[in-house]
């Protein structure tokens, strides 16, 4: 079955009629058909659809002509053709489905005709539903094909026109979105056969063309007089159209219009100048009189010009002092904030000289004297005021000290939680306490017990205080190969972070691990968790605030190794990984991880990664030829050597994140952006006190930003400790542990 267009051939008596199309195929037409279609002459064109039956084609009864009756005017060659008009303006013609007669669009609806064509204020949900989309894709939006839809009549399902949701780069910018285009009339074939999509609702042709014609006359361009005829719609097979000669008629009724106008106007541009010829002499009688006024006025005005000059030299004078004075009030705030930043400063590094000072007593079972700073929130004093506490506590003897230009004594109480220090020039009193803990030389230094060293006779400048341990137990070994396992094993090898290109691999195989044991890094990495530990609990103790717990995707295979589960959940101590070349190796396992030697988009910092994919990128290999460090294989192979082949290496650490901040943004130090040395001010917490860390998160969109895996900085060394180094080469498939 399929739609053609024919003209009717033969019309019998008996009903029935026959019908031929453009490529000469004859048509049976049943007479309750013929009825349906309103068919009563030779030479009538129809829209029928057929099927092939044993004798040729026949045509079928459609449902929808045989409920609508259409007049030969709004069908044809010779219906009434639609004209443009502007975008906004009134209409008063409607529009319905061709097929089943159903009101699609009213008047007050319409936006514009254009092209043969109607767009609509709206979508006429209640008259259209949405069918097939598709992409225009001589509508763009932003350089790409807007999206529409077929509009579909919603009794009958006929295609009338396109629906857009979405507003597209040169639509008018009163047009509403979502809207339609109806079509009218359509062109289907190389024969100029037409087809409707809808019809223009009217009672006859008469009424139709009046309102056509005052179409024609009313919308001209914007700006009132018509600069042309009116646009009309001429997609059709009819020569002429009696529309355009009533818009010729039209265009010349204004020509002569305006010619009158052009009359009058010069008539009225002669009587202008005579009247101004009368004013002239008028003002050349008065002339001298004035002269002798203007020479006042003239005096009068130097002197106003004067007084105006003085006050405006006077306002730009007060205007530079303004700004004089506002540019040293700047002056001073800064000043004050560089004073308020250096004191932040003193204070963390006072506040970390006390923690060390208290650890170092502790360990000496000293008891130690804290002073209460805020409620609740006691801090340690430094060294040397420890130190005369000390000596004055067991006599109860006086004692005063100078602490941040202030003395200050102490009034001694009847207990360790009874002390008070008074200010000596305001008399302010804070609540002293004494901690009192067992006495242990090796309290800072004091290794995890599955370390294999023994510090007790160790002297803290002897070599001795780095041991590199080869590691030997399948256990630890299958750990850290899970750890250096890749979880996107196809962005090997690839980015602009790669630092030495390899051929295809997809694993990273472990060749070997030792753990290192540090006893000057140890030490200064437990005082670093002790400090943030503390600074962790004033903030939810004092300030009311929780620290995030932060999770890796590293959690799961750095829990199986040995004692990961001592691990401080609450201070975010976790392990993360780094990579690191062979020539900068032995001054790593000497003097630690120094962030003032890296720097990246975030800054000055240590960056550690939770996938070893990321720490790939930025290896490069150790051959074990003559270029190689010597000294290095000697510490780590000893006689056995190099193993062969290029040999990779990261570190596996515990690093210390504590309170941590996340970002998107990167600081290089470019267009203007300071280079990031710290973390920034906890909001909330008190002046100076940091976050401890630096979350850079990985990128939303891949295609904007290269930022592929998560990455963590640390500001300051001693929050890392680097606890195992790896080996390991790059391979095409995983290799299991000999």
């Amino acid at each position: 079955m399929s739609l053609v267009m024919a003209r009717i051939t033969t019309v019998h008596d008996k009903g029935f009629a026959f019908a031929e199309t453009a490529e000469g195929d004859s048509i049976y037409i049943a007479p309750n058909v013929r009825e349906a279609l309103k068919i009563s002459r030779r030479g009538q064109r129809v829209q029928l659809k057929v099927k092939q039956v044993k004798k040729g084609l026949a045509a079928l009864m459609p449902p929808s002509t045989s409920r609508v009756s259409w007049k030969d005017w709004q069908l044809g060659e010779n219906q009434v053709r639609i004209p443009d008009t502007q975008p906004g303006s009134l209409h008063t013609i409607s529009f319905a489905c061709w097929r089943c007669g159903l009101t699609l669009a009213e008047a007050a609806e319409i936006f514009k005709f254009k092209e043969g064509a109607s767009w609509t204020q709206s979508e006429l949900a209640h008259v259209l539903k949405r069918g097939n989309s598709f992409e225009n894709k001589w509508k763009l939006a932003a350089g790409v094909p807007v999206r529409g839809f077929t509009a579909l009549c919603r009794k009958c399902g006929h295609n009338v026109g396109s629906i857009y949701p979405e507003r597209y780069d040169d639509a008018d910018p009163e047009l509403s979105f979502p809207c339609v285009k109806l079509y009218h009339v359509r062109e289907r074939d190389a024969n100029d056969a037409i087809i409707n999509s809808t019809v223009v609702v009217g009672d006859t042709r008469e009424s139709a063309e009046y309102e056509i014609s005052r179409l024609v006359s009313l919308h001209n361009p914007v700006g009132g007089a018509a600069s042309g005829p009116a646009r009309v719609q001429v997609r059709t097979t009819a020569r002429t159209h009696e529309l355009i000669q009533r818009a010729k008629a039209a265009e010349e009724q204004r020509d002569v219009a305006e010619e009158q106008r052009n009359v009058a106007e010069e008539q009225r541009r002669l009587e202008e100048q005579q009247r101004a010829a009368a004013q002239r002499a008028a003002q050349a009688a008065a002339q001298a009189t004035a002269q002798q006024r203007a020479a006042a006025q003239a005096a009068e005005s130097a002197a106003l010009a004067e007084a105006q000059r003085r006050e405006k030299a006077e306002a730009e004078k007060a205007k530079e002092a303004a700004a004089r004075a506002r540019a040293e009030a700047d002056a001073r705030n800064a000043e004050a904030h560089a004073r308020e930043v250096e004191e932040a400063a003193a204070r963390a590094k006072a506040d970390a000289e006390a923690r060390l000072a208290e650890l170092s007593l502790h360990a000496e079972g000293k008891p130690v004297f804290e002073c209460e700073a805020a409620r609740g929130d006691f801090r340690p004093y430094p060294a040397e005021i420890q130190e005369k506490l000390l000596r004055a506590s067991s006599a109860r003897d006086p004692c005063v000290w100078q602490q941040s230009g202030h003395s200050y004594t102490i009034l001694w109480g009847d207990d360790d939680n009874s002390h008070n220090q008074v200010n000596l020039r305001t008399l302010k009193q804070r609540c002293i306490r004494v901690i009192r803990r067992a006495g242990n030389v090796d309290a800072l230094t004091t290794p995890p017990q599955h370390w294999a060293c023994d510090w007790g006779a160790v002297d803290d400048d002897a070599p001795a205080a780095l041991a590199l341990h080869k590691l030997e137990d399948r256990e630890t070994l299958v750990a850290l190969q899970a750890c250096i396992t890749p979880a996107r094993p196809d962005w090997l090898n690839h980015g602009p972070d790669v630092a030495e290109v390899s051929p295809p691999y997809s694993s990273l195989n472990l060749v070997g691990a030792w753990r290192v044991e540090h006893r000057h890094l140890w030490a200064s990495y437990c005082c670093a968790q002790r400090k943030i530990s503390d600074q962790i609990q004033t903030l939810k103790k004092t300030c009311g605030i929780d620290v995030h717990e932060l999770r890796t995707s590293l959690d799961e295979a750095s829990q199986r190794l040995p004692n990961a589960t001592e691990l401080q959940d609450g201070g975010n101590e976790m392990y993360l990984m780094h990579g690191t070349k062979p020539n900068v190796l032995l001054q790593a396992l000497q003097g630690g991880l120094n962030e003032r030697f890296s720097k990246g988009l975030f800054g000055q910092g240590t960056y550690f990664a939770e996938d070893a994919g990321k720490c790939d990128q930025y290896v490069t290999s150790d051959q074990g030829d003559e270029r190689s460090p010597s000294e290095l294989h000697a510490r780590l192979y000893g006689a056995d050597g190099h193993p062969g082949g290029r040999i990779f290496y990261l570190f596996v650490c515990r690093v210390m994140m504590g309170a941590y901040q996340t970002t998107h943004d990167s600081c290089c130090g470019k267009n203007g952006k300071p280079l990031r040395r710290e973390c920034d001010q906890i909001e909330g917490a008190p002046q100076g006190m940091l976050y401890n860390a630096l979350v850079a998160l990985a990128a939303r969109d891949l295609k904007k930003d290269p930022l592929r895996y998560r990455e963590f900085i640390v500001y300051h060394g001693d929050q890392i400790y680097p606890e195992y180094l790896v080996a390991f080469r790059r391979g095409l498939a995983p290799v299991g542990l000999s």
